[in-house]
């Protein structure tokens, strides 16, 4: 059985020949390590230099085009530019106000997990816009609400406002129990929304669903308390307001084809749900000229579709809700019943808890929607899986595929010329556990028929999700399929296989290349005239036209704790080590071994994983901790 890597704060030491140890354990000093086997010699990364951001940093944000590094302490932001050089810097006295105090004989409450002395240890949040490279600090600790507009480029500060009123004003009854005081409302999903949302439940999530940047203009749509706001980015100042504007936060915003928007508000908030409400608006963001309003009570937005002359929802539930766009009436809405739930799955990895919808999304095709849906919901056991298609001229479910019986969730979903093909993973102990598999399925896209099935040994590792749920999103609708000129390619425990899409047959298959296999299928990646088959122990690169292997495959002496794909390139963590890999020419780049580990740091922001890859994969930024210094560092890594 091969269990994922849980080697959190041991420095990874490669097997070498004795000759060379001596050679290794001088490099481990240093902070230097030359490790990898496979395709190509693997070389060291160069590190370009590193900074102590302080063990009291919370937040630690990497602007992804220009590699400057934000840095969110309780009271006060620090920015550093690519070459490492602090370019802005706060004092921690004087410049942020007066810090209120209040709610003390609170601390022990807690909403939804988090306790108010949690909330209050942390002054600043942030809303990072890579373009137009501006960073929004939203300042919770000064006697009035304060929005900072900084520089990602040069460091400067641009403007500051504080008769922006955007933080809600108290919290009230929570349970029996009463919030004595008054503090800044910092915007806490709850409920179905938090976990359908994915949200950490984080106030640098709530500050970023205040802001939107409007494309091609220099401006953000704010949501105030009340009101919705344009704003200069240059200069702070408004362009247009519109008053009475419910909620507290924007849930969802789609840009129409005209060039008008369509925002979604939500109560983020207990006093939200109590005096607030949520509404619809399509405006003009240039003029602010607002087309409709309706209300709506959608807990949570997951997708939304444009068909014809509708915008269709897809909410928390699996239910669909459909707007007319000209006139922003509610045309109908398609009830699921208890189908197509999401199937999130909860799991840690260094001390930090994320949340990640598991299920395919719907596919729009024609005139039709086909969602995942549960068939046969029981009270013991796994349910059966089906796709069912949904008119959207008649609002009516046209017919549901014959199911896919006991599996946890369905997972892949296309639509290749008059079939469906789905994949759907079940477990017996637990997602993952050691005795999962996999069916794959071909449907009728006439009237759902099953034309073909294949069941295979299949089991997930949480390696493949933590790089998505690090960045808030769902599962790709291609994590272990690959649908491609008339096959559909899978990896199992033990193979990697072609499926002909026209009557189910095996076409090609070769048995996992990555050394200790069979181990737990991680991810299968496209690549030009290739398949990437990622595993816990290694990368191998297969042919599409019959699969036989390209190059040797590129080994680890650890299991691979987590990875992310980046621009052709692939940053796989084993441990306290990071090997970069490039896609395209299936060789391994370079390779990095910290000196003062990785661990268990709790931060917000887009190294809140321990690792970043820059635009273009040009940078690798690693943070690192190192209690026993008490130091925390952050590394920046030259990739190309």
């Amino acid at each position: 059985m091969h269990r994922l890597a849980t080697r959190l704060s041991q420095l990874y030491l490669p097997s070498f020949e004795s000759a060379v140890q001596s050679l290794v354990l001088f490099a481990l000093a240093v902070g230097l390590v030359t490790i990898g086997t496979g395709c190509g010699a693997s070389t060291t990364l160069q590190k370009e230099w590193e900074a102590d951001v302080g063990m009291d940093s919370r937040t630690i944000n990497v602007e992804p085009k220009r590699e400057h590094l934000l840095v969110g302490k309780k009271k006060e932001t620090t920015i550093i530019d690519a070459n490492g050089n602090t370019i802005y810097g706060e004092d921690d006295s004087g410049l942020l106000g007066k810090v209120k105090d209040a709610a003390e004989e609170a601390t022990d409450i807690k909403i939804a997990g988090v306790s108010l002395s949690e909330m209050k240890s942390n002054k600043l949040d942030y809303a990072m816009l890579s373009e137009p490279g501006v960073a929004l600090a939203f300042d919770y600790s000064a006697s009035d609400d304060i929005i900072r507009a900084l520089d990602l480029k040069t460091g400067e500060k641009m403007w500051e406002r504080s008769d922006y009123k955007w933080s809600l004003e108290k919290y009230q009854a929570v349970g029996a129990k009463v919030v004595t005081g008054v503090i800044k409302n910092v915007g806490l999903a709850a409920g179905a929304a938090t976990a359908a949302a994915n949200s950490a439940i984080t106030r640098e999530r709530y500050v970023s669903n205040l802001v939107t940047k409007v494309p091609g203009r220099n401006a953000v749509l704010l949501k105030t308390v009340g009101e919705l706001r344009r704003v200069n980015l240059k200069t702070g100042e408004t362009d247009w307001t519109i008053d009475k504007v419910k909620g507290s936060s924007l849930m969802h915003v789609k840009w129409l084809p005209s060039g008008d928007v369509v925002l979604a508000t939500d109560y983020t908030s207990l006093l939200g749900r109590v005096s607030g409400g949520k509404e619809l608006l399509r405006l003009n963001p240039k003029t602010g000229a607002v087309k409709w309003r309706t209300d709506h009570d959608t807990d949570a937005i997951l997708n939304a579709f444009l068909w014809k002359d509708y915008l269709l929802y897809r909410q928390a539930d699996g239910d669909l809700e459909a707007f007319q766009i000209e006139k922003g009436t509610k045309a109908y809405e398609i009830g699921m019943d208890w189908k197509a739930k999401l199937v999130n799955t909860t799991f840690a990895h260094r001390g930090q808890e994320y949340s990640l919808n598991m299920g395919a999304p719907p596919v729009l095709h024609r005139d039709a929607l086909y969602a995942p849906d549960l068939a046969d919901v029981d009270v013991v056991g796994r349910p059966d899986h089906d796709v069912r298609k949904i008119g959207l001229a008649d609002e009516e479910s046209q017919w549901s595929t014959d199911p896919v019986k006991e599996m946890n969730v369905l997972s892949d979903l296309k639509i290749v010329n008059d079939q469906i093909v789905g994949r759907a993973v079940g477990f017996d102990q637990g997602l993952f556990g050691d005795d999962g598999r996999q069916e794959i399925v071909g449907w009728s896209l006439s009237d759902g028929k099953e034309r073909w099935s294949h069941e295979s040994p299949y089991n997930m590792s949480k390696s493949g999700l933590i790089g998505m749920a690090a960045k808030g999103g769902e599962i790709p609708s291609s994590f272990n399929m690959i649908v491609d000129n008339g096959r559909a390619y899978v990896a199992t425990d033990t193979s990697v296989v072609a499926y002909g899409l026209e009557d189910g047959r095996v076409v090609a298959s070769a048995p996992a290349k990555a050394p200790g296999a069979p181990g737990n299928g991680v991810w299968l990646a496209e690549q030009r005239q290739s398949i990437m088959d990622v595993r816990e122990e290694g990368v191998s690169f297969h042919a599409k036209s019959d699969l036989s292997l390209m190059g040797k495959p590129i080994e680890f002496e650890s299991d691979i704790e987590s990875f992310t794909p980046v621009s052709g390139y692939l940053v796989v963590s084993t441990g306290d080590v990071f090997h970069v890999i490039n896609m395209k020419k299936r060789t391994m780049v370079g390779t990095v071994a910290p000196d003062d580990g990785i661990g268990s740091i709790s931060v917000s922001g887009n190294l809140r994983s321990g690792v970043f890859v820059t635009e273009g994969a040009q940078s690798l930024f690693v943070l690192t901790e190192n209690k026993d210094d008490e130091k925390r560092l952050v590394k920046k890594y030259k990739i190309q």
